[in-house]
Formats: C-alpha cells, structure tokens, sequence
C-alpha cells in the first residue's frame, strides 16, 4: 500500500468483507478491532433494550457497518468502522479507535484518511461524524467542521444514539496523496 511520507513504517490498511463474508482471519481482525473498541470506547459498550430484549449496540453497529484496520505485522493496532450511504453521496464514521499502545502517533488521522480515500472512490462525497464533545478537537484537526448543514434527506440517515453528540462533517476532496485500503 502506498504511504505518505509521514507514515510509520510497516503499518497497512485493510478494508474487512462485510460481516457475512468473512473469512477465517478477517473474523479474527474484526474481532481484534470489537475488542479495541470496547477498550477504547466504552462509553459504545453498552446493550440497549430493544422489544423486551437486550442487544449489544457496539456489536451491532459492527455488524451494519464497514471497517477497516491498521495493522503493524499481523496486530490489530487501529479500526475504524463506517456506514456508507451512496445513494446520498454521504457517509458515517461511528466508530474510530487506536491501540492505547499506539495513540498520539497520527495514526488515527492516518487511517482516517484511508477511510476518506476509499468513501470518495465509492462516490462518497461528505462524511460525518457523531462526535463525542471531548473529540471534537481531534475531528477538527483532521478537518471536519461543526458549523456545516446537511439536507433534510441526509440528516435522516445519520444515527446519534446517545443524542448529545457533536455533529462534525467533512467534505472530501481527491486526496493527492495518502494511505489506501487493500481488501474489498
């Protein structure tokens, strides 16, 4: 995979099959990515009660979404998981997550751009983000923005399960250079 310049040495990005199509080690990464999650984000690691049921909401979000992973050799070190929706020429970052290990190193930025390389291929043209307040700084150094609008159709799609989230937005441009996506 092509790395910009400033990248780490010995990391790739990989974009997993959807959930149904998973093979053997994809479920491992994917598997090893849900783990990060629940570390990093623990606030998304809670069961919603659903029709008399319970239902794991990060486990769900997992299953209805894309992500890909950082890996360094074989360990997961980063994911990111999406919801993609063409039609609208707009997607969804739900969730992003870096080894502990790891953080404060660009990577979240790096694979962050990986994701945005691949939603702009697929004809994405905006993605946005439920952010949670003390991230906010981290979305605007990347370039997403709080002050943009979306269409009435597009704020149908986006999905703000705890609803006191920072909505940030990105519109993409052709990344010239960057980090892209192996897999599917």
């Amino acid at each position: 995979l092509p790395l910009p310049p400033t990248a780490v040495e010995g990391l790739r990005a990989h974009l997993l099959p959807p959930v149904g199509s998973l093979d053997h080690r994809a479920a491992e990464a994917l598997d090893a990515a849900t783990t990060l999650y629940r570390q990093r984000l623990p606030g998304c690691s809670v069961d919603n009660v659903v029709a008399g049921g319970r239902h794991d909401f990060l486990g769900n979000l997992i299953d209805r979404g894309r992500t890909a992973v950082l890996l360094s050799g074989e360990t997961v070190v980063g994911a990111c998981t999406w919801a993609p929706h063409v039609a609208a020429g707009l997607a969804e970052v739900w969730l992003l997550a870096i080894r502990r290990s790891h953080a404060r190193k660009g990577l979240g930025s790096l694979l962050l751009r990986a994701v945005e390389a691949r939603l702009l291929a697929d004809g994405v043209r905006c993605a946005v983000a439920c952010a949670g307040h003390d991230t906010v700084p981290f979305w605007r150094r990347v370039g997403y923005a709080s002050d943009g609008t979306l269409s009435p159709k597009a704020w149908s799609l986006v999905l703000d399960p705890f609803g006191n989230s920072a909505l940030v937005m990105k519109r993409l441009a052709d990344p010239a250079q960057g980090l892209y996506l192996d897999g599917v």
